[in-house]
């Protein structure tokens, strides 16, 4: 929305407006972390305007959405690694399904709060 607008001269507003009138909204995809070769236990989701259904499993269970603000690859951030990883592994036994969420850049504090607006909804 943002780019539209800065090359459209708009606000992002208003593109954001008239691209949710013609329904045009965001749908959620799975990568197969796994290849195919079995079953991924751990999907990692990302956000898409294609006009497909949100592939996010909805449950009933209570959530918990674990923040982090560092990087998150291999060889990168264990500190992070490990304390996410430690979080996750207590929110399942106390019966939650945790979702990680990590953003390194300032622009997307705004995806941030759509993301857990939509986690605590679904």
């Amino acid at each position: 929305d943002r780019q539209i607008a800065f090359a459209t001269k708009t606000t992002e507003d208003e593109v954001r407006n008239y691209r949710k009138g013609l329904g045009i909204i965001p749908v959620y995809k799975v990568v197969d972390t796994c290849a195919a070769e079995f079953e991924a236990y751990t999907p990692y989701y990302y956000s898409t305007y294609e006009p497909e259904e949100t592939e996010v499993t909805v449950t009933e269970k209570k959530k918990v959405m674990i923040l982090g603000g560092g990087p998150n690859r291999i060889g990168q951030g264990i500190e992070f690694d490990y304390c996410c990883c430690h979080a996750s592994f207590s929110s399942v036994t106390q019966g939650l399904k945790p979702s990680w969420l990590t953003l390194t850049r300032k622009p997307f504090l705004r995806i941030m709060i759509l993301a857990i607006a939509y986690i605590l909804n679904h």
